[in-house]
């Protein structure tokens, strides 16, 4: 889930009942150049988005949710440390401001400081708990801090607000299998394959969990399913297994 990409018809709504432009200023030069920086955004003209929201924010600086966005194209193009900065600017200026903490998180996650996106996906849970991306998300850094217990609360919990958040269920039965717990682990790859019998990684996840647990001849059938698989497919064509946390 993305939940920076609005419609550009519901984002005056949206923003207004955040607090963030008020009805007054839904009809400002500074709104007007935001509309200006999504409708570009969502076209992929990023360079143009750019210049659209730094030109709200040079009408109107204190609105968090112009640097919010900004540091948004800045994370596509690779920007990150000018990305932090706007994260953060949208923080001090709106501590509620949920898609900056998921910004900054992300950057921080990045940079494999754990424990920093960590407190970053923390506050942003607390501001929506009904969210499965962050706890998804937050389960990721656990699990890459190798604290797989939280790893698992935190997906199961994603898992149990998205039934069918694939890279949650496929990160959780990673983590199951790191732990040993191969049955968990065994239970999640078939979930994955239940949602789409046509993915070979669910396979091959499958196959290793069954080659842990010595039951050889499922281990044999699930390597044999993924090679099918993949020799429907066009080379390179093969998802990679996909992680749970992205979201804006």
């Amino acid at each position: 889930m993305n939940v920076g990409h609005f419609a550009l018809p519901v984002i005056a709504g949206i923003l207004a009942a955040t607090g963030r432009f008020s009805d007054a200023a839904e009809s400002s030069p500074a709104f007007d150049a935001f509309k200006k920086g999504r409708a570009h955004e969502a076209n992929g003209e990023l360079d143009r988005a750019l210049a659209s929201y730094s030109e709200a924010i040079r009408l109107e600086p204190q609105r968090a949710i112009s640097h919010s966005f900004r540091g948004g194209v800045y994370e596509r193009q690779g920007k990150t440390q000018e990305a932090f900065a706007d994260y953060t600017e949208a923080i001090r200026l709106d501590s509620t401001c949920i898609a900056a903490y998921m910004g900054r998180a992300r950057i921080f996650y990045g940079k494999h400081d754990f424990d920093s996106a960590i407190a970053d996906y923390t506050r942003a849970i607390r501001l929506d708990p009904k969210s499965a991306a962050r706890y998804a998300a937050r389960g990721v850094c656990f699990k890459e801090k190798g604290d797989l217990i939280k790893a698992i609360a935190d997906l199961t919990e994603a898992i149990t607000l998205d039934p069918k958040n694939a890279a949650a269920i496929n990160t959780r039965g990673r983590a199951y299998r790191d732990v040993g717990d191969y049955d968990k682990a065994i239970a999640d790859y078939t979930r994955l394959i239940q949602l789409n019998p046509e993915d070979p990684t669910a396979f091959a996840s499958r196959s290793i969990a069954y080659a842990k647990k010595g039951d050889k001849e499922k281990a044999d059938a699930d390597t044999k399913q993924f090679m099918q698989l993949i020799s429907k497919r066009k080379p390179g064509s093969a998802p990679a297994p996909k992680t749970a946390g992205a979201e804006r």
